[in-house]
């Protein structure tokens, strides 16, 4: 069993995101195994994205922060597929920002 924190980094700094974290690696595969089958895949194709933009250290780091909340309230809350998220399921996604469970903030 993993023994994580509520919320974890799951992208590293710019200069290390293709470098692999094995305990990103591990958080991933428990998800894809019990939750979320194509986790890895989500994961991978975000992590392209944010290679896109890795000349703009702000958009980068915006946009992992981003990634990070998205990605851990739909794999951790809703136990979802990004590519399942319907217009209705974001607005869930919306009310969970505005009002974060207090172990995440």
């Amino acid at each position: 069993m993993l023994n994580l924190p509520p919320a974890m980094p799951l992208f590293d700094c710019i200069e290390h995101l293709e470098d692999g974290n094995p305990t990103v690696n591990q958080y991933l595969a428990n998800i894809t195994l019990n939750r979320v089958s194509d986790a890895v895949l989500i994961y991978e194709l975000a992590v392209d994205w944010l290679l896109e933009q890795r000349f703009s250290e702000n958009n980068y780091k915006t946009y992992r922060s981003e990634l990070t909340t998205f990605l851990y309230w739909a794999f951790e809350e809703e136990q979802i597929a990004v590519s399942d998220i319907t217009r209705r399921i974001l607005t869930r996604y919306i009310d969970y920002c505005c009002r974060p469970p207090a172990d995440l903030v």
